[in-house]
């Protein structure tokens, strides 16, 4: 027996509007989360798995090493936002050093789908953002495709053609 696919169609969204929604997410906890996601292209687990210690900061640079990546792979990545800096720095202030940052990934996912988002749109407009600022900065298209590969940490450039072809518009 083949298992049928109950997927309804995905509906077009903004990344404009998915931002908006994100920046009216009152816990503050939430909204750091999900502006960590948009910004960084980190995948739920990933952002909900992330300690304390895992956060290094230096000025607008913040560097996060990734214990939980896909593929247990070991890895860390550099995302330069003044807003998220600032704001995480003070958040994790009040975490103890083996703590969770965020919400459990589950908690994280309801309240997306109260938002009429899910966790991964966030994922998918980072990397078509990422694809288009590329393109606008003269980047040859297989240049683009893999700087957009590398940053979402990506093994095939396939992979990362099916978030581009996502129902997200920038």
């Amino acid at each position: 027996n083949k298992k049928k696919n109950n997927r309804k169609p995905t509906a077009e969204k903004n990344l404009i509007d998915i931002e908006r929604k994100v920046n009216r997410v009152r816990k503050k906890n939430y909204r750091l989360a999900y502006k960590l996601m948009l910004e960084s292209g980190l995948r739920v687990h990933e952002v909900a798995a992330l300690k304390k210690d895992d956060f290094s900061f230096d000025k607008n640079l913040i560097t996060i090493n990734l214990r939980e990546a896909k593929g247990n792979k070991l890895c860390s990545i550099e995302l330069e936002n003044k807003y998220l800096s600032k704001n995480i720095s003070e958040f994790i202030e009040t975490k103890g050093e083996d703590e969770r940052v965020f919400p459990h990934m589950r908690y994280l996912q309801e309240q997306a789908t109260k938002m009429g988002i899910k966790c991964h749109d966030l994922r998918r407009g980072f990397a078509k953002r990422t694809y288009k600022e590329e393109l606008e900065n003269d980047s040859p298209r297989s240049e683009a495709l893999d700087k957009t590969r590398i940053k979402l940490r990506h093994t095939r450039s396939d992979t990362t053609k099916i978030y581009l072809n996502s129902k997200i518009k920038v």
